[in-house]
């Protein structure tokens, strides 16, 4: 996932990424208007899981933009299991590490857990021009219970 382009209002191939893992797990996923708002490619990525409504529904959340948009292949090395980029550019860890771990959880929740509540993930544009994708995120899309936002830096 790391060398999916993913700059700020340049969120398009990312999101594309994340709609068909979370739709290949069962997830309902569409996105909001917030890319006409802010003039990107997409708006705001809103997916979810229905589970037990008399559960608390639960909210997982990152952006999808990274400072530097992403690596080339070539930019790229793993050794031992450690990914490294080439030190010109950011891995792009904040915030696709977030993303990753939001992917692996939204996947064990619908597969090994049927009584569940029901699961929201978000993933927002813009992030990196002062969190404008969740600025204009409305509640109204989502139940409210509680929720967990993952935003890595990872060193």
């Amino acid at each position: 996932m790391i060398q999916i382009p993913s700059f700020s209002l340049r969120e398009g191939a990312v999101a594309q990424y994340c709609k068909e893992y979370l739709h290949s797990q069962g997830y309902q996923v569409s996105y909001d208007d917030c890319g006409k708002i802010l003039g990107a490619e997409n708006g705001n990525l809103i997916a979810i899981l229905p589970g037990d409504p008399n559960l608390e529904a639960v909210l997982l959340s990152a952006h999808m933009d990274t400072v530097g948009g992403g690596l080339a292949p070539d930019q790229v090395s793993v050794q031992h299991g450690v990914w490294s980029g080439d030190g010109n550019t950011p891995l792009g860890a904040d915030d696709k590490a977030g993303i990753a771990i939001i992917l692996a959880a939204a996947s064990r929740m619908a597969q090994d857990y049927p009584f569940r509540p029901t699961i929201q993930v978000v993933f927002t544009i813009a992030e990196e021009l002062g969190m404008r994708g969740v600025q204009c995120l409305s509640h109204k899309q989502l139940q409210l219970g509680w929720g967990l936002a993952l935003d890595l830096s990872l060193i």
